[in-house]
Formats: structure tokens, C-alpha cells, sequence
């Protein structure tokens, strides 16, 4: 993949910092709704629980392209990221 120009990169850090932040709400409100989920239920919800699972892998795909680790833009400019194997407890 190429790489962008220098200040275009800027505005594209810009605008994945911003979702990062706005990631952090809703990283809290799955973790209130699996607690509730855990707590009334007995286990927490499964789907939400793939979900997270996946956001993780966009939250670290966002944080890779903010370090330069990486090149590649997160989400929408690429695929969702679908982690299949489950986290080991």
C-alpha cells in the first residue's frame, strides 16, 4: 500500500484519534451491559462478547496506524477486523 503525504496522514490521525476517543464510551457501556448481563443472567452476553472481542482488534488497528506502526488505515478504509478464536481466559 502507498503512503499517504505527510499532512494528509495528520488529518487521518486526526479524525482515528477522535473515534478512539469516542471508543472509550462505548467501551464502557459494554462493559456495564456484560456486567449486568453477567450479573442477573449468570454469563455474560455472547454476542457482546464477540463484538468486544472484534472492537479490541479495531481499537489496536487505530492505535497501530496513530504509533506509525503501521501504513494501513482502520475501518472504513479496510474490512471490519473479525477476530474468530476466542480469548484465552
Amino acid at each position: 500500500m502507498d503512503k499517504d503525504p505527510i499532512l494528509l496522514r495528520l488529518f487521518y490521525a486526526i479524525g482515528f484519534f477522535v473515534v478512539y476517543r469516542l471508543l472509550d464510551v462505548v467501551v464502557i457501556i459494554i462493559t456495564v451491559v456484560q456486567f449486568l448481563h453477567q450479573l442477573f443472567i449468570g454469563e455474560p452476553h455472547a454476542d457482546l462478547t464477540v463484538f468486544g472481542r472484534n472492537l479490541a482488534a479495531y481499537i489496536a488497528q487505530i492505535a497501530n496506524y496513530l504509533f506509525w506502526s503501521s501504513d494501513d488505515k482502520p475501518f472504513p478504509f479496510s474490512d471490519w477486523p473479525s477476530v474468530s478464536s476466542k480469548a484465552s481466559d
